[in-house]
């Protein structure tokens, strides 16, 4: 009987003392899951919705070129009479491939612009200044801009075409037309995407469902 009395004296303390080791057993909590952060874009409420166009192209030699145009779903605003349009290509087209660029507008019948672009040093984010063109975009009025590669004149059919669409808007009161986070905030796409450092950039073009694309210009 002094046996088991003793036994059950110790019980509770080998307990106690073994406690410790069984809690450093446990396996640490899990890490939790990075949360995506919240867009900065914001698609302003009067954007039209369109589907964003985009083209690739086989069997073309080895180089198989596709073209994005870098907007956004919907017509993307700008506050510029002359803005930067931005396309992506990769990889680059052959040498012997022509590179078209048009911007044009409902309201005339003929394109305000249609030139042939010089072919890209590099793969990747490429930019259109309107200013070269010496045309300026109206307020109000949406246009629609390409980028078109014609790989075979003789096979039109095997063209590569990037289309996207913009429309010139006056800014809010109070807006500062030179932060380009702001510039997203309030729904200018254009303007935001060419002010953006490269950080912001990629997290634009995440917003955009573009984020596979690179950021450097």
């Amino acid at each position: 009987m002094r046996r088991l009395a003793r036994l059950a004296w110790l019980l509770p303390l080998a307990l106690s003392l073994s406690a410790p080791d069984a809690l450093a057993a446990d396996p640490a909590p899990a890490t939790p899951t990075a949360v995506k952060s919240a867009p900065v874009y914001q698609p302003p409420a009067r954007g039209k919705p369109r589907g964003r166009v985009g083209g690739g192209s086989r069997g073309v030699g080895s180089a198989l070129p596709s073209l994005t145009a870098l907007v956004p779903d919907h017509t993307g605003e700008t506050l510029a009479a002359q803005p930067s349009l931005f396309w992506n290509l990769a990889p680059l087209p052959p040498e012997t491939a022509k590179l078209v660029f048009v911007l044009a507008s409902d309201e005339s019948v003929e394109p305000l612009v249609e030139a042939e672009l010089a072919r890209p040093e590099a793969a990747g984010i490429q930019r259109i200044d309107l200013a070269q063109y010496g045309v300026e975009l109206r307020t109000g009025v949406e246009y629609e801009w390409s980028v078109a590669i014609t790989l075979d004149p003789s096979r039109r059919s095997r063209d590569v075409v990037t289309v996207g669409w913009i429309e010139r808007s006056e800014p809010p009161a109070g807006l500062s037309t030179t932060d380009p986070r702001a510039l997203a905030v309030a729904g200018f796409w254009y303007d935001a995407f060419a002010r953006a450092p490269a950080e912001l950039r990629q997290t634009l073009l995440r917003d955009a469902g573009l984020e596979a694309l690179p950021a450097t210009p």
